[in-house]
């Protein structure tokens, strides 16, 4: 071999970008799950409320529009953590949090969040929780 050090910066690479290629995977099939409806109905529209009392007609809510809100707050967070929770809403305002953050107090702090969203009606927390 004509140069071992290329072998050995290969091999640290590798060792490196396995456990990331392995969370891009599992975060891509929620994903997946979620754009398809495997995970629930995309798209599905809930009533928000019903105004004020001088009008009778309910304001909608998309799913989509839940999703979006609850990652916003997420991703402008300072902890990566957070940004690694996958989210998805499956109908009806119910909030599928998932993936895997390092500290239960990530985990906390991601269901809170979803919690207090307009339009969001229950969390379900299946974030795992793996310290290093």
């Amino acid at each position: 071999m004509k140069n071992p050090n290329l072998l050995i910066t290969l091999a640290i690479v590798g060792a490196i970008a396995a456990p990331l290629a392995v969370q891009a995977h599992e975060s891509a099939n929620s994903a997946y799950n979620c754009a398809t409806g495997a995970g629930g109905t995309p798209g599905a529209y809930q009533a928000r409320d019903w105004g004020d009392e001088n009008t009778s007609s309910p304001t909608y809510i998309m799913d989509s529009e839940i999703t979006y809100g609850i990652r916003a707050q997420l991703a402008s967070s300072h902890s990566r953590d957070l940004r690694r929770v996958v989210v998805c809403t499956e109908g009806n305002g119910v909030v599928v949090l998932s993936g895997r953050v390092r500290h239960d107090e990530n985990e906390g702090r991601a269901v809170a969040i979803a919690r207090a969203t307009n339009g969001v009606s229950s969390v379900d927390d299946e974030i795992t929780v793996k310290r290093n």
